[in-house]
């Protein structure tokens, strides 16, 4: 087995398990809406910090308590058992986690200390079995069935001449012309001048009331 390579693991991963040790412990519960999560008024949150090179992890986690209920009893068990759960399942080294009670909501029974020390602290993992691949000699495939029909390949030998490759005949270039030192440069030739139209300006009328100004002034069209 190769022990090449690295494995990481994300922080949301790590914030999945993180959820799931919090909702394990007794006097845990769900406060807000969608509206609520947008604007970070729900509980449960949990913000996680992964350092992956190091194998570290910060937890921070804003959770719900029942009432009645140890409010810091239940905090406290939140704590061991997020840490518990980090710890086992990631293998990461949990540096801090941070328990935040945002909301005391009422609850539908009363959760006692005996309640919660009853709880299973780690859950009943699943074992992972691992196939190993069963080798196959190559008479064994040769003879089996063969899902993809395969098509036949035809290589031309030394004694078949390689079939002849059909070029496009040759164009013509176009000659270019450059023009040097010693041929004078042809001549530019410009639209001729047109003459101006004259412009007649014709004055106001005296008695016009556009021929004076706001001061009683004559004015000039």
């Amino acid at each position: 087995m190769s022990t090449g390579g690295r494995i990481f693991i994300t922080e949301r991963a790590v914030s999945r398990i993180v959820a799931a040790a919090a909702s394990s412990v007794p006097g845990t519960t769900q406060v807000g809406k969608a509206l609520d999560r947008i604007a970070a008024r729900s509980f449960p949150r949990y913000d996680v910090l992964v350092d992956a090179d190091r194998g570290l992890v910060s937890i921070e986690a804003f959770i719900a308590v029942t009432w009645p209920a140890p409010v810091t009893r239940v905090a406290e068990e939140v704590r061991a058992t997020i840490t518990d759960w980090v710890t086992g399942m990631t293998g990461l080294r949990v540096t801090h986690c941070n328990i935040v009670v945002g909301a005391v909501v009422k609850g539908e029974q009363r959760v006692t200390t005996e309640l919660i020390d009853a709880a299973p602290d780690l859950p009943a993992l699943r074992p992972v079995t691992v196939r190993e691949p069963k080798a196959v000699p190559p008479a064994a495939i040769a003879e089996g069935p063969s899902r993809v029909r395969l098509h036949p390949v035809t290589v031309a030998s030394e004694d078949r001449p390689a079939p002849e490759v059909v070029v496009a005949p040759e164009t013509p270039l176009a000659p270019i012309t450059v023009a040097s030192d010693d041929r004078p440069a042809p001549e530019v030739r410009t639209a001729p001048e047109r003459p101006l139209t004259p412009v007649t300006v014709t004055p106001w009328h005296p008695l016009s009331p556009a021929a004076q100004d706001k001061k009683g002034e004559r004015r000039v069209r």
